[in-house]
């Protein structure tokens, strides 16, 4: 049975949810409300204890999602893909709906859930988010795991989904590339968004472990580990192949050691923790809601001409800022034009050297050797090229 004490906090905090929502309905800012009413409000009425994925685009969030979940329940691919906040819940028999930005749902079919969830799909702008169900032992007891679009996506519109939705997690897993680990772009987003208030529910992974040899798994988990000792400290590390064992199960791809993480820290207080910070995050909102009305009174206190002066100088600083973004968009096309130049030369020469070295190879092998060394060979071509 629940902590009275408890009932009676969680009851205060709906209650200040709802009294924010009509207030940012009063004055314009429907889409809060909205956000309020269809995601904030029902997360705490549930109890439902979100664990978020984080993490830049083409890192595998996606695989490492269906990494956590043993079976391939997110679409995947090499390119940007997630574009929609992705929400995956316990369900005793699969399921998919789309939640709308309007409230309703709309039930979906295992081969529409690409439409609306993927950039390719075109569709992920009309929902708030999409709901999977799934009979996963770690989703039971109201947990969600959420996967979200890359946050540092070029769409602007899908980071600020991203963004917006950090400070609302319970526990973050924070999803590093082994081939280009704590780049300057994650110290800088991990420094404005999520040190502050997630230091303590903050979990990283480093994934893609897979791709290296022993040697440099050695010297990217050590200087990880230093990287994030500096910018979290205490938070835990836990290099990985979400791949390996996704496929094969692997007990040496690193993830038992994550979920058995996972295990004790779910099993912890979440009841506590999820209203600590649903508690913050309507403190936030609330600060967030005045600020936009002190900024509106103030406007109503000018004159004419004074907001014709402040609009003509927004004006120009958008001009400006359009001037500067054309100039970047030429010179980032320019430079694409040299990078696929240089890159197709790079690879015409590695294919004529890799040409020349098969009938060497093929003459100092017999049958069973191709079959045994052939991969590993063409592996290691490729990584001496690239």
């Amino acid at each position: 049975m629940m902590d009275p004490l408890h009932n009676e906090a969680k009851a205060a905090v709906l209650a200040r949810y709802r009294s924010l929502a009509d207030i940012a309905d009063s004055v314009g800012m429907t889409t809060l409300a909205r956000d309020l009413r269809v995601s904030r409000l029902p997360k705490l009425e549930n109890e439902r204890f979100h664990v978020v994925v984080l993490g830049e685009f083409n890192h595998g969030k996606s695989t490492f999602v269906n990494a956590l979940l043993g079976q391939d329940v997110l679409p995947t691919g090499i390119t940007p893909t997630t574009a929609a906040i992705n929400h995956v819940i316990y369900s005793p028999v699969p399921k998919a709906r789309a939640i709308l930005m309007n409230g309703d749902s709309l039930d979906l079919t295992p081969s529409e859930i690409k439409d609306w969830v993927t950039v390719a799909g075109g569709r992920a702008d009309e929902v708030s988010h999409v709901e999977l169900g799934y009979p996963v032992d770690i989703l039971q007891d109201n947990i969600v795991l959420v996967d979200t679009p890359g946050v540092n996506d070029l769409n602007e519109q899908r980071a600020e989904v991203t963004y917006g939705y950090v400070p609302r997690a319970d526990a973050v897993l924070f999803l590093l590339d082994a081939g280009q680990a704590l780049k300057d772009s994650e110290r800088e987003f991990l420094s404005s968004h999520m040190l502050d208030g997630s230091r303590d529910r903050l979990i990283f992974v480093l994934g893609k472990m897979d791709l290296l040899n022993d040697d440099e798994k050695s010297a990217v988990t050590a200087y990880v580990k230093e990287g994030v000792a500096k910018l979290a400290p205490g938070a835990s590390v836990y290099p990985l192949s979400a791949k390996s064992w996704l496929v094969r199960r692997d007990p040496e791809s690193g993830m038992p050691p994550l979920l058995e993480h996972l295990g004790l820290f779910l099993a912890g207080d979440r009841a506590r923790i999820l209203l600590d910070n649903a508690a913050a995050d309507a403190a936030r909102t609330a600060a967030y809601l005045e600020q936009n009305l002190n900024v509106r009174l103030h406007a109503w206190d000018m004159t004419v001409e004074q907001l014709e002066e402040r609009v003509a100088i927004v004006r120009q600083q958008l001009d400006a800022s359009k001037r500067s973004l054309d100039e970047l968009h030429v010179r980032i096309e320019s430079d694409a034009a040299s990078i696929k130049a240089h890159v197709g030369a790079d690879l015409d020469a590695f294919a004529q050297a890799f040409v020349a070295a098969i009938p060497a190879q093929l003459d100092a092998i017999d049958a069973d050797d191709i079959k045994k060394y052939l991969p590993s060979f063409i592996e290691d071509k490729f990584k001496e090229w690239a």
